[in-house]
């Protein structure tokens, strides 16, 4: 009798693509880009200190746009990226460009630069992350980066402080008004506009304007935008007391990205930022050469937030010890 053949199964060729396809999609360089100005070069470094940290194992690059830097300053982001093994790209932008666009203290000409990212990605590359550098990423990126954009020209969350605000910009109702702080672009499409089409945009719309490119942006395409989950991707932890005394354990927990809106940014001594702690953690490890410094900073800025917060009713019972005594 003759042996009984085995049955040898062949796997189709889908079942062998899509581990290809998914191994593809996991080797894909971040394109990180980021601006800024001497004056918070340090928090960009605390900013891409918790991006390679939190994003490990991986070569990545970082664009950095910029008009006017010294030069040690921008050694020194230089050198930081290299630290990490991840490609730095300088890009000098020509400030002039945006003459014709409203800028202050709060809104500088930075702001404009990611309206034109797009241009210096290069063509093989379908995407990239733009990243205000008052953040810190605590957590993994690489989900954000490879979501499918379905069609979108961006990908963002929303502003929750100002949600509906695309209306006034002739959206349809239920539009979702996104924070430009973290923007995924899609590079292919935004290579499209130019900057004299922002330009016309917003000469059209300048009585309409206020926060800047922000609203150039959600103006544009307001329906072209993948809304993705703030508690997550662009958790905005404003300073608005009374101070909730579980906030920094919630976005410790849920948060791949904390954005420190507002002007009581953490890293100014008088801060009592809710979250405040988990910046200065990230600082504490960007100044990993001088921790002796680092550690000061940290536990002065934790003196001062608990003073801040203990002062009122210490100058309350203090006036009430008066009064009594007066009496």
């Amino acid at each position: 009798m003759a042996p009984k053949k085995q049955r040898i199964d062949i796997p189709s060729i889908h079942a062998i693509m899509v581990p290809i396809f998914f191994l593809r999609r996991r080797c894909i360089i971040i394109n990180i880009v980021i601006s800024t100005d001497d004056q918070f070069v340090m928090p960009a470094r605390v900013m891409l200190t918790s991006f390679f940290l939190n994003n490990p194992g991986e070569t990545h690059n970082i664009y950095f746009l910029h008009s006017t830097i010294r030069q040690e300053n921008l050694d020194a982001l230089e050198k930081l990226v290299s630290d990490y093994q991840s490609n730095f790209i300088p890009v000098s932008i020509q400030e002039s460009d945006f003459d014709g666009f409203k800028r202050n203290a709060v809104f500088p000409v930075q702001v404009y630069y990611r309206l034109l990212l797009s241009r210096y990605i290069p063509e093989t590359d379908d995407r990239a992350l733009w990243l205000d550098v008052d953040l810190i990423v605590n957590g993994s990126l690489r989900e954000l980066y490879d979501l499918d954009f379905e069609g979108s020209y961006l990908a963002g969350c929303a502003d929750v402080g100002a949600i509906d605000r695309s209306l006034l910009f002739g959206a349809p109702k239920g539009t979702i008004y996104v924070n430009s702080g973290v923007l995924l672009f899609n590079t292919t499409v935004m290579r499209n506009y130019t900057l004299a089409d922002y330009t016309r945009y917003y000469k059209e719309n300048e009585s309409k304007i206020l926060w800047n490119d922000q609203d150039i942006l959600n103006g544009m395409f307001a329906q072209k935008i993948k809304i993705l989950d703030h508690n997550v991707y662009n958790a905005q932890v404003w300073f608005r007391p009374p101070l909730p005394q579980k906030i920094e354990k919630t976005v410790r927990q849920t948060a791949r990205i904390i954005h420190y809106l507002g002007h009581q940014k953490p890293w100014r001594i008088s801060s009592r930022h809710p979250a405040g702690c988990v910046w200065d953690e990230y600082y504490m490890l960007a100044c990993g050469k001088n921790p002796v410094y680092s550690t000061i900073f940290c536990l002065k800025h934790r003196f001062m937030r608990w003073m801040l917060r203990v002062y009122p009713a210490i100058r309350s019972f203090l006036s009430k010890v008066y009064h009594k005594l007066k009496d």
